[in-house]
């Protein structure tokens, strides 16, 4: 079985385009139709182009080509690809590719039919060129790219007489582009120059003017109409030549179409109007006219007739056909005749469908606009009807029509609109003979003020149902006396629930589908006008579209969509069930990708069609004997929106569709002869009656609805009522005034005995009672509205109690400190796992398991540490988790294992002692495999995603685990602290009491438990605090006072507690000891009246008795104080080491938790590094696989360029040949001539070469011979020949050769692009190769988690954020050992050093003594000539013989003097420094020793006082020894054992500090060794030379 078009109903508007003189093309859901416009009369669709499966999205753009015949389209998709069809066979001529990667606006063909262009967008502004020839891309450039914003290229094309001339216009103005061939095709691009300065100085900005129309014209030129202006360009230069205002009304509209006819430019606009401008005056205004048929018509496009006869005009839903006036188009009388309407369909979608037979089976649509159409099988429109509002001064005032159902008895249909109102509605032929048919109304009823949503007949009654968005109405469609009648028998509204979708009758049961995902089922019973709901069902989706599916008598069986859904919901059930909502609800999966969006169901509920979201159609076959299931026979593409209706005829033979996009299709199911489709379902007619009908009514908006009707009634009644009852009341109240007055007047006549006062009669007890029953009626009304608001505060609390509290495993809780108020810790709040999560975690752990077993049972785990060892150096203790250490929950061990300390338990003793067999338990639980710990993987031997998959798994178990553990030690701690709070409160309360006995005013310690955060168990409770009450009114307390028995009888059970408090004053309490500090002994009477001297023996004995007895209480009171005192402080320091020791437990445990966090934060690191790797490999794999199909495609690319590469050789060999055959017979010429002079002429070499000379001349003049010429006039004329031949010849080899090296250039072009493919091939095969090379390594790689010392962080620290990616980790040995070697070789680097120092020095030193003799050997030669050079005189002769002194000696020992007294006065100056010096330095050591001697001195007292401590802290220990019990000398020796347990540990700390401080400093000694990263930078920064 399978679905052909027959035709379509409908026209969206648009761009009509001619493919023949009288065959237009237009675009009509998601492909093409072609239509025949030879005969207006009947106008119909000879073929239809459907679009592929591939484009769903529908045609961006298409073109035609009258004189070829062809049409091109470009389907909405990614890389669209041109298509260009033959008409009329619509043979695939071409498919062009290579253009861009959205979509295209506009296409055009060149009028020779060889080139194609086409301009993309929006994003993508380019302009593209093919060759239809060829079907290859010429040339591509961008247009619009330097604009600063966007903007979008309308159209694009051709000059009617020249292919290179090509002109695109859009928003930011219009482009001319001419096409140059030299290599290859060029688009130049020319630019826009306006024509004078004074028409740049006033219109500078026209060229930025948004063009809306354009068109060429004969001469070359180019009309463009823009915003207020027409503008005429000359193309070949790109020049404004003149310029055309619009008129100042029409600048607001847009122009769709411009042309020039004769000297008129003819502009039409969207809203109907034609402007005619005469150019030969300066363009003035000739004419406007007006030709929409309507005044409210919108046109969408123009264009003339292939004849120029006439212009074709579309619109929504319309095509109309001018015919111009051949003898004046310079008027307003440019058309001749009537505007001829070929096409007229629904101006917008249509809603809905019924079928009926009024002659022949017809269709009858309704539409959005407001209007009826019936149709034929054929597709002929032969009645319309428009719906208006009658009272409404707008022209625009048409009613859209939600709904619309055919009667199944006769040929009524039902009609509802978008105000309410209800229509019922037949056809009458127009005239016997006549196909053409006026719908008439048989009655309408306004119901409400909102649309109606659904318009259904009862199958056996005469009565519908119209469904609102909040009412339903049943209305009676009997004839009655010869007419219809429409009255509503039973209505109802949908209070509490959301707005209806669609309604379906299933017998006398009224199904409503709700958009709160519900179905509910009213029971309609006409004879008694009632609407009552029986059940109410709940769906998984809204259902906007229900369709019975089954029709017998046994069960019941409907199928409902939604757009929401993909799936097709049956629900089947008997008649008995479906009376008490039990439906048996099946889903079948549809074939739409996004949503199903209607639903239809032949008469005899066979077949099945439904329209998806996605605009496709589905044909489905319904299978109902053994349940229900839907068989899917075929689907289309046919929609480029959701679609909106599906319905068959009444034959099953055609279905029809409607889409949101305006189109709707007639298909003809085409039914194999193995499959028998029943006919239409047998329905019992009605007798035909003659029923009175009127032509249909106007709407009005003033007219009372219904509902408003009944309402009005409703309130009439209520009025009367009222005054009835008001009448009643004032009778009453009449008749009591006259029986009290009676009263009265009786009481005013009875003796005094018999007379009562007024405030003693009873006036109406009946009254009274009445007043109690309605007081105890509304007491239990609103006592069944509080329960019902009880009910509902349940379950919002149950629901909230669900989401906030028993979906957690562990709820979040604090546990304060008693003594520091910011000392506290919380537990880690785990959530309940989900069973998905359960059933994951329990495969991988079995996974784990039986990995384990089969290891242990093969190699066991000598494999792993093999592999370690490989992979890893032996020094691996600065990994964490790696090698020797293996992943544990003992968290304890592992702090021990980092050096920190220990963690106490929580009673306060530690676990230090070794036991071997608790090491042995231990181990062996650590190869158990049911612990997380031994199925981790160890970190370095994760190789495969699937292993890396489990670790996470296993990591966030091990994390789970390790919470839960602390949230263990975490209860005992809290359940420590209620213990603890309730031994404080018992002793608190007696410190009180010994408080008010002492009579002081002391704080004492008072805790309790933070609310919520300690105890989050009251989030869930209610208080008493929280629950609000008010005080009742004065009527409710008098009505609760009335309707008491009595105050004595409902007191009775109290007779007990009153004598009580009469008797005790209202107290019962036990026997109290008396206050012993308050006692104070009776002293005798007589005591204060009688004087000591005159006392008897009786008295003085007496009064010693009280003196001793007093002298003995008040040593028993300051016994009992001094007591009461040690108890208190006794109790106070028991409160406080209680506290104490609390506090000191919870401070270990918030360390712990502390650890905690550091450990599953460091785990969670691990773990999401391991997830971020996988996806990384996921995202490699993608772009291997992309990498893969680029490469594919390019390789398709390099075979065609191959191809063209060899075409091109071939053509180059070709041209070469032809210009080498040109030159052979270019030098032939000559050849040739000179045979024919030596032939004929018979001339002798001489005259030979002369004529040749002339000949070879390149000033020869062909049309007089020279003066020099000496031949006769036949050798001229050969000569003139072979020259011409000559010339002729040369202009051909000069083609020749310029055609050759363009070939060649192309063919150079060609390689080219080749070898751009190759190159790109070879990028796209090397990042190919180098993402698998990633993905090789990332299976080999292993994500560790290193923890290093901080002196062993050798990478430069950055300001926020440090890079760690080149950095590398190395053994601490292995750097230490290389320090060593650099250590070592500087040392002797040194060595050298200071050998060559003093090897120079030396050398040095000799060349001093050297220059030093040379310059004493030169200084002796000097001496020795003067000596020779001296003039001996008689002075110099006295002093060689010694007998006469000299006068230099005194000078001498003058400068000698001097030279002692300067160095005499600067030893002293040093001295005198020096000795400054010292006495200073004495100075500071009598300091250092005076404070010395002053800290030993504190450091005496300091011992003293400890002493002194000591001796006060024994004491009190054995006091309180001696007094307590052996419960409590046992609780003060723990309390000592605990404190000096604390100390050591303190000490160790201590140790532990200082073990870090001296590592400190050592880590910072080592840093002055050259490292490895420094040593490397300094290495490569420092001067060639250096070395």
């Amino acid at each position: 079985m399978g679905l052909s078009i027959l035709g379509h109903l409908g026209f969206a508007g648009g761009e009509v385009a001619f493919i023949d003189q009288d065959v237009v093309v237009y675009l009509h859901g998601n492909g093409l139709a072609i239509s025949d416009l030879t005969g207006l009369a009947n106008v119909g669709p000879t073929k239809f182009v459907t679009n592929n499966l591939e484009c769903p999205l529908g045609i961006s753009a298409f073109t035609t080509s009258v004189p070829e015949h062809l049409v091109a389209f470009a389907p909405r998709s990614a890389e669209p690809c041109i298509h260009v069809l033959k008409y009329p066979q619509l043979d695939p001529l071409s498919v062009l590719r290579g253009g861009t990667d959205l979509e295209y606006e506009s296409i055009a063909i060149s009028h020779n039919a060889k080139m194609l262009c086409a301009v993309s967008g929006p994003f993508d502004h380019h302009l593209y060129l093919w060759s239809l020839e060829i079907a290859q891309t010429l040339a591509k450039v961008a247009i619009g790219g330097n604009l600063a914003t966007p903007c979008t290229w309308h159209n694009c094309s051709f000059s009617p007489k020249n292919s290179s001339m090509v002109c695109t216009g859009g928003s930011y103005g219009l482009v001319f582009w001419k096409v140059q061939v030299v290599n290859d095709h060029k688009l130049q691009r020319i630019n826009a120059v306006i024509g004078s300065q004074e028409d740049a100085a006033e219109d500078g900005n026209v060229l930025l003017d948004s063009i809306s129309a354009q068109c060429w014209t004969q001469n070359n030129l180019v009309l463009a109409v823009g915003r207020s202006s027409v503008m005429e360009f000359d193309a070949q230069s790109g020049i404004l030549t003149r310029l055309f205002p619009l008129a100042v009304a029409l600048q607001e509209s847009l122009c769709l179409f411009v042309t020039a006819i004769e000297e008129i430019i003819l502009l039409l606009f969207s809203n109907g109007i034609f402007q005619g401008i005469r150019t030969s005056t300066s363009g003035s205004t000739e004419f406007m006219l007006n030709v929409a048929k309507e005044p409210c018509s919108k046109y969408s496009w123009c264009s003339l007739l292939p004849r120029r006869d006439g212009l074709l005009l579309s619109g929504p839903g319309r095509i109309q056909i001018l015919t111009l006036n051949g003898a004046d188009a310079s008027s307003s009388e440019i058309f001749a005749g009537p505007n001829a309407a070929v096409i007229d369909y629904h101006n917008g979608p249509v809603l809905g469908m019924a079928c009926q037979s009024i002659n022949d089976p017809t269709l009858v649509t309704a539409g959005a606009d407001g209007a009826l159409g019936v149709w034929t099988r054929d597709g002929t429109l032969v009645g319309k009807h428009k719906f208006q509002i009658s009272d409404v001064d707008s022209e625009d005032c048409v009613v859209s029509i939600t709904s619309i159902t055919s009667a199944p008895c006769n040929s009524n249909f039902a009609v509802g609109t978008s105000i309410g109102c209800i229509f019922l509605l037949s056809g009458k032929p127009k005239s016997q003979n006549n196909v053409l048919v006026d719908l008439v109304s048989l009655g309408n009823l306004q119901l409400c003020r909102e649309p109606i949503t659904s318009v259904i007949f009862h199958p056996e009654k005469d009565i519908l149902a119209a469904i609102s968005e909040s009412n339903a109405f049943i209305v009676d469609t009997s004839p009655q006396k010869g007419s219809i009648s429409l009255c509503v028998l039973a209505h109802t509204s949908f209070g509490g629930h959301h707005a209806s979708l669609c309604a379906l009758w299933c017998n006398d049961y009224l199904m409503v589908a709700f958009a709160g995902q519900s179905i509910i089922s009213y029971l309609v019973d006409s004879d008694a006008h009632s609407l009552n709901a029986a059940w109410k069902f709940e769906t998984d989706f809204p259902c906007a579209g229900m369709s019975r599916l089954k029709f017998d008598s046994n069960g019941v069986t409907f199928l409902a969509t939604s757009p929401i859904s993909c799936d097709i919901m049956a629900l089947a059930s008997s008649d008995a069930m479906y009376r008490n909502g039990k439906l048996v609800v099946s889903k079948i999966e549809s074939s739409h990708d996004k949503g199903v969006m209607c639903l239809g169901v032949s008469n005899g509920g066979e077949l099945v069609a439904t329209g998806g979201v996605d605009g496709r159609i589905a044909l489905w076959r319904a299978l109902t004997e053994s349940g229900v299931d839907l068989v899917k026979l075929c689907q289309m593409n046919l929609h480029t929106g959701p679609v909106a209706y599906t319905h068959f005829s009444l034959d099953t033979s055609i279905l029809y569709s409607s889409g949101s996009d305006g189109a709707v299709f007639s298909l003809n199911i085409l039914v194999p002869q193995t499959l028998a489709i029943p006919s239409e379902r047998h329905k019992a007619e009605h007798p035909k009656l003659t029923i009175q009908h009127v032509p249909i009514p106007a709407m009005s908006f003033h007219q009372a609805t219904w509902c408003e009707s009944c309402q009005e009634q409703i309130e009439k009644l209520a009025a009367l009522k009222i005054k009835s009852h008001e009448a009643a009341q004032r009778s009453i109240i009449a008749n009591l005034r006259s029986r009290l007055l009676e009263l009265v007047a009786k009481n005013n006549d009875a003796c005094l005995n018999e007379k009562l006062e007024r405030n003693e009669f009873i006036i109406d007890r009946a009254r009274h009672r009445q007043v109690l029953t309605a007081s105890q009626r509304k007491a239990n009304e609103l006592e069944k509205q509080l329960r019902v608001e009880k009910q509902a505060r349940d379950v919002i609390s149950a629901r909230i109690r669900h989401d906030c509290w028993d979906c957690m495993e562990v709820q979040a809780t604090e546990c304060h400190s008693f003594l520091t108020p910011r000392l506290l810790t919380s537990n880690f709040p785990l959530k309940l796992r989900a069973d998905k999560q359960k059933h994951c975690l329990e495969c991988v752990c079995f996974l784990r398991k039986l990995a384990l077993r089969q290891s242990a049972s093969s190699i066991s785990l000598s494999l792993d540490s093999s592999v370690l060892s490989r992979r890893l150096s032996h020094n691996i203790s600065w990994m964490v988790n790696q090698g020797k250490l293996l992943p544990s929950l003992d968290l304890i061990n592992i702090e021990q294992h980092d050096s920190i300390a220990s963690i106490k338990l929580l009673d306060g003793a530690l676990e230090n002692d070794g036991n071997d067999d608790e090491e042995a338990r231990l181990s062996e639980e650590a190869w158990d495999e049911n612990l997380t710990t031994t199925q981790l993987y160890q970190p370095i031997a994760l190789h495969t995603s699937i292993q890396k998959r489990i670790q996470c798994v296993l990591v966030g178990e091990l994390l789970r685990q390790a919470q839960a553990d602390f949230n263990f030690r975490f209860g005992l701690l809290h359940d420590e602290k209620r213990i603890e709070l309730g031994r404080i409160l018992e002793k608190t309360d007696r410190l009180q009491g010994i408080c008010r006995e002492l009579g002081i005013m002391e704080d004492y310690f008072k805790h309790q438990f933070a609310v919520p955060e300690e105890t989050p168990e009251v989030m869930i409770e209610v208080d008493k605090s929280e629950i609000h009450s008010s005080t009742p009114e004065p009527t409710t307390c008098m009505v609760r006072k009335s309707t008491g028995l009595n105050a004595d009888n409902t007191d009775d059970h109290h007779a007990s507690k009153r004598a009580l408090e009469d008797m005790m004053y209202g107290t019962l309490e036990t026997k109290k000891e008396t206050d012993r500090l308050q006692t104070v002994l009776q002293a005798p009477s007589w005591i204060d009246d009688q004087n000591h001297d005159d006392l008897t023996s009786e008295q003085k004995k007496e009064l010693e008795e009280f003196e001793t007895a007093k002298g003995l209480l008040a040593q028993q009171q300051a016994k009992y104080r001094k007591a009461l005192e040690l108890e208190f402080k006794k109790l106070r320091t028991e409160v406080s080491d209680i506290a104490c020791s609390f506090d000191d437990k919870l401070k270990r445990l918030a360390d712990h938790r502390v650890f905690i966090m550091n450990f599953v934060t460091t785990q969670e690191l691990y773990s999401s590094r391991m997830c971020v790797g996988l996806l990384k490999n996921e995202a490699r794999l993608i772009t291997l696989s992309r990498l893969g199909s680029q490469i594919s495609t390019l390789n398709l690319k390099k075979d065609c360029q191959a191809d063209i590469v060899t075409s091109s050789l071939s053509l180059v060999s070709a041209e070469s040949d032809r210009l080498n055959r040109l030159q052979a017979e270019d030098k032939n010429i000559d050849r040739h001539l000179k045979r024919d002079l030596q032939v004929e002429k018979q001339m002798v070499q001489e005259d030979i070469k002369l004529v040749l000379s002339y000949f070879r001349r390149k000033n020869l003049s062909l049309e007089e011979k020279p003066d020099d010429w000496r031949f006769d006039d036949t050798t001229w004329q050969m000569l003139l020949s072979s020259r011409k031949h000559k010339v002729a010849k040369e202009a051909m080899i000069s083609d020749a050769a310029e055609t050759l090296g363009n070939l060649r250039a192309k063919h150079a072009n060609s390689l080219v692009l080749f070898g751009d493919i190759e190159q790109e091939i070879v990028k796209l095969r090397k990042r190919q190769a180098k993402i698998r090379a990633e993905l090789a390594t990332s299976e080999v790689n292993c994500e560790i988690l290193v923890q290093v010392r901080q002196g062993q962080n050798e990478v430069d620290a950055e300001a926020a954020v440090t890079d760690y990616f080149d950095a590398i980790f190395l053994p601490v040995e292995t750097i230490q050992g290389i320090n060593q070697v650099i250590t070592q070789l500087g040392t002797e680097q040194i060595k050298t050093l200071t050998k060559i120092k003093h090897f120079r020095k030396s050398i040095n030193y000799m060349e001093w003594e050297s220059s030093f003799l040379k310059a004493q050997s030169h200084d002796l030669e000097e001496y020795y000539t003067d000596l020779q050079l001296l003039h001996v005189t008689k002075s110099l002769q006295s002093v060689l013989k010694g007998n006469q002194s000299t006068t230099a000696a005194p000078e001498q020992i003058a400068r000698e003097e001097a030279r002692i007294s300067i160095l005499i006065k600067a030893n002293e100056k040093k001295l005198s420094t020096l000795t400054n010096t010292n006495s200073k330095l004495v100075q500071q050591i009598q300091a250092r020793e005076d404070e010395n001697k002053r800290l030993h001195l504190q450091l005496n007292h300091i011992n003293d006082a400890i002493l002194v401590r000591e001796a006060i802290t024994r004491s009190q220990l054995n006091s309180f020894t001696e007094e307590a019990n052996a419960e409590q000398r046992t609780r003060y020796h723990m309390k000592r054992i605990t404190l000096r347990r604390r100390l050591i540990d303190l000490a160790k700390l201590q140790t532990e500090e200082v073990e870090f401080l001296r590592q400190e400093l050592d880590r910072l000694r080592q840093r002055t060794f050259p490292s490895f990263g420094h040593a490397t930078r300094d290495r490569h920064m420092a001067l060639p030379d250096s070395h």
